[in-house]
């Protein structure tokens, strides 16, 4: 037998008690009608409990509610999620957010949450089947809650790891940055350095240039033109050249023709080592013979007779700066080295043979 519909319970409950009828008679008739005894007899309490106050009994939920979540209580843990989930979502975002910036205002969950929740407790006060689901109700709403704070902490996590990350980025920086500073530093220090060994070397130059002009102390003289050559000073040359042909000191002399080598005048010095060679003055013939070698493949010309003449010498500390200049003059020089080799004196012929053994003279 159908029951009767929810709908007109309020108005049968009406009918009954405006004819006459006990409170247990109508409790009776709900059941009749197919209605639970404990929901009758709460529909019926209720509607005496309105009559007695002088209110209108207040309409029970309509059916279609009644069957889809006839307690609310499914309307209210819903609600109570949604709820819990815009205010989790409002909050959080207001509090990430920048001074005077954006934030994102979740009120349509709030609201949508705020509604279902109330509607679901309009139903359960309606029906009152069951306690209240606190349980339920507080585990929805303790999900978003929950959710959020799991979120905080990761984010929170990650924001940590990200400024470690930055601060050891910023630490790396700064380290290559002082790196740099000091590289810079010590660089400035060597150049200052180099600067002023530079500065102090021209001095030394510009004193030695003086030296050659005005000093008659042959190894001041032979110091400063030797600094001369080494060190490029080609405004010197004519000074040089002075010093070249100097009567007095033979060592001056020879010293004046290295510089000048050693500065590229070797059309200067060739000519001075050729008249040398075939003066009287020993010291300046021996001193020619190794010049000779200095020039290199370029004397061999001129150089060669001397040195062949040399080889025949009696003293073998000739024959052997003969021997070590021929070394440096190229192809043409083999046949004396060859010659050579064949020294009656040990020196001589072992630097022989090492120079055609190491490809010289050839």
């Amino acid at each position: 037998m159908a029951g009767p519909g929810v709908g007109d319970l309020a108005t049968r409950i009406r009918l009954g008690l405006a004819s006459g009828k006990t409170r247990d008679e109508i409790v009776a008739d709900l059941v009749r009608g197919g209605l639970s005894g404990s929901s009758a007899e709460r529909f019926v309490d209720r509607a005496l409990a309105a009559r007695d106050a002088g209110a209108p009994a207040r309409e029970p939920p309509s059916e279609a509610e009644t069957k889809e979540d006839p307690s609310g209580r499914r309307a209210m843990i819903s609600g109570a999620f949604w709820l819990a989930l815009g205010s989790c979502v409002t909050g959080v975002t207001y509090l990430l957010a920048k001074p005077g910036g954006k934030y994102v205002l979740a009120y349509g969950a709030v609201l949508a949450g705020a509604l279902a929740f109330a509607r679901g407790l309009s139903r359960w006060r309606q029906t009152a089947t069951g306690p209240f689901p606190w349980r339920s109700v507080l585990v929805a709403a303790g999900v978003p809650v929950l959710g959020t704070f799991v979120l905080i902490g990761g984010a929170a996590g990650m924001r940590t790891y990200r400024r470690a990350t930055q601060a050891a980025e910023r630490e790396r920086q700064e380290r290559a940055e002082r790196a740099r500073q000091e590289d810079e530093a010590a660089a400035a220090r060597r150049g200052a350095a180099d600067q002023a060994r530079g500065e102090a070397q021209a001095k030394r130059v510009r004193r030695a240039w003086e030296t050659v002009r005005t000093s008659e102390h042959p190894t001041i003289l032979c110091d400063a033109a030797l600094l001369l050559g080494r060190n490029g000073l080609r405004e010197a040359v004519p000074d040089l050249e002075v010093l070249l042909r100097n009567p007095r000191y033979t060592s001056v002399r020879a010293c004046a023709a290295a510089a000048l080598l050693d500065l590229g005048e070797i059309d200067t010095v060739l000519p001075a080592y050729v008249e040398w060679a075939g003066g009287a003055d020993s010291d300046l013939s021996r001193m020619a013979l190794g010049g000779f070698g200095d020039v290199g493949p370029r004397a061999a010309p001129m150089a060669l007779p001397f040195l062949a003449e040399a080889l025949r010498s009696p003293y073998w500390d000739r024959r052997y700066v003969a021997v070590d200049a021929l070394s440096k003059l190229g192809p043409t020089a083999r046949p004396l080295l060859e010659e050579a080799r064949n020294d009656p004196h040990q020196e001589v012929r072992e630097h022989a043979a090492r120079a055609l053994a190491g490809g010289e003279g050839r």
